[in-house]
């Protein structure tokens, strides 16, 4: 006689990140870093391993008694960070299956037929407290809008701009104009490139902006330095150039700045 399960509550972790395509566990910007910064990786770890549901032995007619693998359960606990991140990701996609499948009841029967990574059930009503979803199917996304396509294609046929972008960027690039010409891009994955590539393009545009201006200013402290060494105002500047290195916006201005205060300094008198 089988005994019945008793199944702790259940309260979803990610529902913010699956309605958000900024929140992307494990993609990273154009500079290196995570679009969802170590913290809250580590936060929601946390959160995890507080919950039962996820990590509790309560599955007791399936091979595996916890809903997370026990593997993914070490590696919320480990040290390593880039574990943890992988661990949060792989529990995201098991909340991710369940709401998927319509909710608990249906995750505990597809539980107790193995687990089958192309199993995804057919859901029999609703369980209580669920939404039931449908499950993972390409007429469930969004058609290609005509500006996103657009757009993927503008950027497609820039080979110098494709040129000058990461290997890892381009090649998902290539690959969305791949998926347009035979109808398979859709509009949330195109949204999410051209968001990841107007990230690159600013950080892009600074760098450059940066290759021209920091030569300009160098130059323009110099000047100073040498011509201007016993001017407070003169000194003030070039301690301002300095400070703004790295910003092309502030050195356009000091650098017009540096210019008026070079012309006053020569004046008969000055």
């Amino acid at each position: 006689m089988s005994t019945k399960l008793v199944i702790p509550e259940f309260t979803p972790h990610f529902e913010y990140v699956r309605n958000d395509k900024t929140k992307h566990l494990t993609l990273k910007k154009p500079d290196g870093s995570f679009m969802v910064e170590q913290d809250e990786i580590d936060n929601l770890a946390r959160g995890l391993l507080m919950d039962p549901f996820y990590v509790e032995p309560w599955l007791t007619s399936c091979d595996i008694q916890t809903v997370l693998f026990p593997d993914v359960i070490d590696g919320l606990k480990g040290e390593d960070p880039a574990v943890r991140r992988k661990s949060v990701n792989l529990a995201y996609q098991t909340e991710d299956r369940l709401v998927k499948l319509g909710g608990v009841d249906e995750f505990v029967a597809w539980a107790q037929r193995g687990r089958d990574r192309n199993d995804f059930g057919v859901p029999k009503g609703n369980s209580k407290g669920f939404r039931k979803l449908p499950t993972r199917k390409p007429m469930s996304l969004t058609k290609l809008t005509a500006g996103n396509r657009e757009a993927i294609e503008k950027i497609y046929n820039n080979k110098n701009l494709l040129g000058e972008m990461p290997t890892d960027l381009s090649s998902r690039i290539k690959q969305a104009h791949d998926e347009l010409e035979k109808g398979q891009l859709y509009d949330e994955f195109a949204e999410l490139i051209l968001a990841i590539f107007e990230q690159w393009r600013v950080y892009h545009k600074h760098i450059n902006d940066l290759k021209v201006k920091i030569p300009d200013a160098i130059d323009q402290r110099d000047e100073l330095l040498v011509d201007h060494a016993n001017s407070a105002a003169a000194m003030a500047h070039c301690s301002k150039l300095i400070g703004s290195i790295t910003d092309p916006k502030k050195l356009t201005k000091l650098l017009k700045e540096g210019v008026e205060i070079q012309r006053k300094l020569t004046l008969p008198g000055v």
